[in-house]
């Protein structure tokens, strides 16, 4: 599975910096995406964390990121004297839901349905029957 493009809008308010914030929440969906598709934490039988470290604990890494463009509406909050409100977290939760219903849509002719994260193979292959 690669994905090849990520379309994300956000109300931020007011944009101060456009650049500062595009990037913001590009780094929101990068995470949102690796929660999706690579983040997970595994156990022993004692309940120990087993991939407690970055050499053990997969992220997404540059290569696996698609495309991101980021659109914008704006509407200025009253509660801050500059009309700004917080940016980048939207990306967070709407990329994880985004990945799993296009993974879901994909699924659908084969009668198969995922309701977790991260989508691994392996979670895909035990959705199809195949493990």
């Amino acid at each position: 599975m690669k994905l090849l493009k990520h379309w994300v809008v956000e109300d931020c308010g007011t944009i101060i910096n456009p650049q500062l914030v595009d990037e913001q929440i590009r780094g929101g969906v990068v995470q949102g995406l690796g929660a999706a598709l690579f983040e997970k934490c595994i156990y022993d039988e004692r309940g120990q964390l087993t991939n407690a470290n970055m050499a053990d604990y997969l992220v997404p890494m540059s290569g696996e990121m698609p495309d991101i463009e980021v659109g914008h509406v704006v509407s200025p909050t009253q509660e801050t004297e500059l009309g700004a409100k917080g940016a980048g977290e939207a990306g967070t939760a709407g990329a994880a839901a985004a990945v799993a219903n296009a993974i879901n849509d994909a699924l659908r002719p084969f009668g198969a349905t995922i309701t977790e994260i991260p989508l691994t193979p392996q979670v895909i292959l035990t959705a199809l029957g195949r493990i």
